[in-house]
């Protein structure tokens, strides 16, 4: 199994950058959109908005990504993906590791120390994800 965590990106900081600001390489299509990040810190954006379009990206991420991601986890024993959010805040890292945990159960287990977590994370997952992309379909027809 693969440990996930999250942490603060600052000096020093070990762990994968997932963050649209400065994500290299296979790291880029796991972060959000810089209109979302922009929209979310003037507060035009809810979280629950933000999962639905952060959700709606890891969706169309490639199995190459996802492939690369595992390998690196099996490398280094474990994943740590940063950002520049604060522990214990809304952050799109908290929903790459649940939609991770949810989607490969078998390979991921959640490393966050509870008192890290968000105390009102969005409970959209992935399967909420895709029922909300047929009712839009259909809605918009």
């Amino acid at each position: 199994m693969i440990t996930l965590e999250r942490g603060q990106l600052q000096r020093g900081a070990r762990g994968l950058d997932v963050t649209v600001r400065s994500a290299k390489g296979c790291l880029r299509p796991l972060t959000p959109t810089w209109d979302m990040v922009k929209q979310c810190m003037a507060g035009t954006m809810g979280e629950a908005e933000y999962t639905r379009r952060y959700l709606a990206i890891l969706n169309r991420v490639g199995l190459d990504t996802w492939g690369g991601l595992e390998e690196l986890g099996h490398e280094f024993g474990g994943l740590r993906f940063l950002c520049y959010c604060p522990n214990r805040k809304f952050c799109h890292t908290h929903l790459l590791i649940n939609y991770l945990l949810e989607r490969w159960p078998e390979v991921y287990q959640d490393g966050r120390r509870p008192i890290d977590v968000p105390p009102e994370a969005p409970q959209t997952t992935v399967l909420d994800i895709s029922k909300m992309e047929t009712t839009e379909s259909t809605d918009s027809d």
